[in-house]
Protein backbone atom coordinates (compact mmCIF):
# COMPACT_ATOMS: atom_id res chain seq x y z
CA UNK A 1 0.00 0.00 0.00
CA UNK A 2 1.41 3.60 -0.95
CA UNK A 3 0.48 6.31 1.04
CA UNK A 4 0.25 10.13 -0.65
CA UNK A 5 1.58 13.22 1.66
CA UNK A 6 1.20 15.62 -0.51
CA UNK A 7 3.11 14.87 -3.78
CA UNK A 8 5.12 12.53 -1.80
CA UNK A 9 4.68 8.29 -1.79
CA UNK A 10 5.67 6.27 1.37
CA UNK A 11 7.51 3.95 -0.88
CA UNK A 12 9.00 0.33 -0.07
CA UNK A 13 11.51 1.72 2.08
CA UNK A 14 8.95 3.16 3.94
CA UNK A 15 7.16 0.47 4.59
CA UNK A 16 9.88 -1.82 5.40
CA UNK A 17 10.61 0.66 8.26
CA UNK A 18 7.47 1.30 9.26
CA UNK A 19 7.37 -2.55 9.75
CA UNK A 20 9.69 -2.57 12.13
CA UNK A 21 7.71 -0.66 14.44
CA UNK A 22 4.71 -2.33 13.57
CA UNK A 23 4.95 -6.27 12.56
CA UNK A 24 1.86 -8.54 11.31
CA UNK A 25 1.61 -12.16 10.57
CA UNK A 26 -0.83 -13.94 8.68
CA UNK A 27 -2.61 -10.97 7.28
CA UNK A 28 -2.01 -8.46 4.24
CA UNK A 29 -1.45 -4.82 4.92
CA UNK A 30 -5.27 -3.76 4.46
CA UNK A 31 -6.10 -6.71 7.49
CA UNK A 32 -3.49 -4.96 9.23
CA UNK A 33 -4.29 -1.13 8.63
CA UNK A 34 -7.80 -2.25 9.66
CA UNK A 35 -6.92 -3.76 13.25
CA UNK A 36 -4.71 -0.72 13.48
CA UNK A 37 -7.67 1.02 13.21
CA UNK A 38 -9.93 -0.67 15.37
CA UNK A 39 -6.96 -0.42 18.21
CA UNK A 40 -6.52 3.36 17.68
CA UNK A 41 -10.43 3.40 18.15
CA UNK A 42 -10.79 1.39 21.39
CA UNK A 43 -12.06 3.25 24.51
CA UNK A 44 -8.85 3.40 26.42
CA UNK A 45 -6.90 4.13 23.74
CA UNK A 46 -8.93 6.81 22.42
CA UNK A 47 -10.01 8.30 25.39
CA UNK A 48 -9.35 6.32 28.43
CA UNK A 49 -11.26 6.39 31.52
CA UNK A 50 -8.65 5.62 33.50
CA UNK A 51 -5.85 8.73 33.99
CA UNK A 52 -2.38 9.20 35.94
CA UNK A 53 -3.91 12.54 37.09
CA UNK A 54 -6.80 15.64 36.47
CA UNK A 55 -4.20 16.91 33.99
CA UNK A 56 -3.37 14.00 32.37
CA UNK A 57 -5.13 13.58 28.41
CA UNK A 58 -7.47 10.63 28.22
CA UNK A 59 -6.05 10.01 24.21
CA UNK A 60 -3.16 7.89 23.64
CA UNK A 61 -0.89 6.89 20.74
CA UNK A 62 0.24 4.22 19.49
CA UNK A 63 4.30 3.88 19.96
CA UNK A 64 4.37 -0.07 18.73
CA UNK A 65 2.15 -2.98 17.87
CA UNK A 66 2.45 -6.74 16.93
CA UNK A 67 -0.22 -8.40 15.43
CA UNK A 68 -0.85 -11.84 14.52
CA UNK A 69 -3.91 -13.60 13.17
CA UNK A 70 -4.20 -16.87 14.99
CA UNK A 71 -7.36 -17.82 12.44
CA UNK A 72 -10.06 -16.65 10.15
CA UNK A 73 -11.61 -14.87 13.11
CA UNK A 74 -8.98 -14.23 15.73
CA UNK A 75 -6.03 -12.22 15.78
CA UNK A 76 -3.81 -11.33 18.88
CA UNK A 77 -1.98 -7.82 19.80
CA UNK A 78 0.53 -6.48 21.76
CA UNK A 79 1.98 -3.19 22.09
CA UNK A 80 3.24 0.36 23.82
CA UNK A 81 0.57 3.61 23.65
CA UNK A 82 1.63 6.86 25.87
CA UNK A 83 0.08 10.03 26.29
CA UNK A 84 2.37 13.27 27.29
CA UNK A 85 2.17 11.65 31.43
CA UNK A 86 2.20 7.90 31.31
CA UNK A 87 3.18 5.15 29.45
CA UNK A 88 1.25 1.68 28.37
CA UNK A 89 1.64 -1.84 27.47
CA UNK A 90 -1.68 -3.04 26.07
CA UNK A 91 -1.73 -7.02 24.90
CA UNK A 92 -5.18 -9.20 23.80
CA UNK A 93 -7.22 -10.67 21.37
CA UNK A 94 -9.27 -9.28 18.61
CA UNK A 95 -12.51 -11.57 17.74
CA UNK A 96 -14.47 -11.34 14.94
CA UNK A 97 -18.29 -12.65 14.78
CA UNK A 98 -20.50 -11.55 12.42
CA UNK A 99 -20.23 -7.67 11.66
CA UNK A 100 -18.73 -7.16 15.43
CA UNK A 101 -15.43 -7.42 16.67
CA UNK A 102 -14.44 -8.20 20.05
CA UNK A 103 -11.27 -6.84 21.28
CA UNK A 104 -10.42 -7.68 24.20
CA UNK A 105 -7.35 -5.48 26.14
CA UNK A 106 -5.45 -6.21 29.27
CA UNK A 107 -3.08 -2.88 29.71
CA UNK A 108 -0.28 -2.63 32.66
CA UNK A 109 0.71 1.03 33.29
CA UNK A 110 4.55 1.77 33.46
CA UNK A 111 4.38 4.32 36.56
CA UNK A 112 6.16 4.14 39.52
CA UNK A 113 3.53 6.60 41.77
CA UNK A 114 1.14 3.86 41.24
CA UNK A 115 0.79 1.32 43.35
CA UNK A 116 0.56 -2.54 41.86
CA UNK A 117 -2.80 -2.97 42.37
CA UNK A 118 -3.65 -0.08 40.04
CA UNK A 119 -1.04 -1.33 37.21
CA UNK A 120 -2.74 -3.31 35.74
CA UNK A 121 -6.35 -3.69 34.23
CA UNK A 122 -8.50 -4.53 31.38
CA UNK A 123 -11.11 -3.21 29.15
CA UNK A 124 -13.65 -4.98 26.62
CA UNK A 125 -14.64 -2.89 23.59
CA UNK A 126 -17.26 -3.98 21.06
CA UNK A 127 -17.58 -2.59 17.67
CA UNK A 128 -20.60 -3.45 15.71
CA UNK A 129 -21.03 -2.53 12.00
CA UNK A 130 -24.49 -1.79 11.02
CA UNK A 131 -25.72 0.34 7.86
CA UNK A 132 -22.79 2.10 7.45
CA UNK A 133 -21.78 3.35 11.27
CA UNK A 134 -20.01 1.68 14.03
CA UNK A 135 -21.23 1.76 17.26
CA UNK A 136 -18.75 1.00 19.97
CA UNK A 137 -19.50 -0.64 23.34
CA UNK A 138 -16.81 -0.70 25.84
CA UNK A 139 -16.55 -2.01 29.13
CA UNK A 140 -14.25 -1.95 32.35
CA UNK A 141 -14.19 -3.66 35.13
CA UNK A 142 -16.96 -1.56 36.67
CA UNK A 143 -18.04 0.83 34.20
CA UNK A 144 -20.17 0.64 30.76
CA UNK A 145 -19.76 3.32 28.02
CA UNK A 146 -21.93 3.80 24.73
CA UNK A 147 -21.12 6.01 21.59
CA UNK A 148 -21.45 6.15 18.29
CA UNK A 149 -17.97 6.75 16.12
CA UNK A 150 -16.41 7.55 13.27
CA UNK A 151 -13.30 4.59 11.97
CA UNK A 152 -10.44 6.48 10.37
CA UNK A 153 -11.90 6.37 6.74
CA UNK A 154 -8.84 5.24 4.19
CA UNK A 155 -7.21 8.32 3.44
CA UNK A 156 -7.60 9.21 6.71
CA UNK A 157 -5.43 6.23 8.13
CA UNK A 158 -3.04 6.21 5.27
CA UNK A 159 -1.81 9.75 6.98
CA UNK A 160 -1.81 9.04 10.07
CA UNK A 161 -0.05 5.84 8.89
CA UNK A 162 2.61 7.86 6.94
CA UNK A 163 2.71 10.31 9.47
CA UNK A 164 3.76 7.86 12.41
CA UNK A 165 6.69 6.43 9.72
CA UNK A 166 7.89 10.06 9.64
CA UNK A 167 7.79 10.01 13.55
CA UNK A 168 9.38 7.06 14.41
CA UNK A 169 12.53 7.91 11.65
CA UNK A 170 13.16 11.23 13.03
CA UNK A 171 13.11 9.15 16.68
CA UNK A 172 15.79 7.03 15.30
Amino acid sequence: MFTKKGDELMNYKDEIFFEQYFPYQNMNRDDRNFYINLILHTKDVSESEILLNDNSSSKYDLLFLNLSRESYDRVRFDGGISNENENRMIYGDIIKAGNKYFVKTFVYRFNDSLLDDNKEYYVTDEFVFKNDRVYRRSKYIKEYYESEIDLFGEMELEEYLENKCNELKLKK
